[in-house]
């Protein structure tokens, strides 16, 4: 009788031991999927899958039809409008470099706040350092302002 009752506690403890394990994991996720990467690594990689194709790998932009993003003198005195320019697209004239680019963007509204929070964040860092990291919380204002 005396080893049913160490074995019911020690299942108690197992079973208890799972449960904290599980809602470690569950709180890690949600932490870690609800803050912008600090590493960059997800923000080059969305880059890449998303904006190299006419901005190029290097940020370059592509001749005449796209506009550079590294070292952009609009980005420099835009940088807020870039969430809102990943998000919404952009229809208009821009003049980068003293260069002007009329070719319209689409916006990329299958990105997550947090896929956009990396993109522009990894831009920053990459090519514009002069600029901070951006937080989730401020990519979640912006966007709603220019909607």
């Amino acid at each position: 009788m005396h080893n049913n009752r160490s074995r019911d506690w020690s299942q108690i403890f197992l079973q208890q031991g799972m449960r904290f394990a599980i809602l470690i994991g569950v709180f890690a996720t949600l932490f870690f999927y609800t803050q912008c990467s600090k590493g960059f690594s997800q923000g080059r990689q969305l880059y890449l899958n998303h904006c190299a194709n006419c901005h190029g790998a290097d940020g370059q932009g592509l001749r005449s039809l796209y506009p550079p993003i590294a070292q952009s003198d609009y980005l420099e005195n835009n940088y807020e409008e870039l969430a809102c320019i990943i998000r919404f697209g952009i229809d208009k004239t821009l003049t980068v470099n003293g260069k002007s680019y009329s070719t319209p963007m689409v916006g990329l509204d299958e990105l997550s706040e947090i896929e956009i929070c990396n993109i522009v964040n990894f831009i920053s860092t990459e090519w514009h350092p002069k600029n901070s990291y951006i937080s989730l919380k401020d990519i979640n204002m912006i966007i709603g302002k220019c909607k």
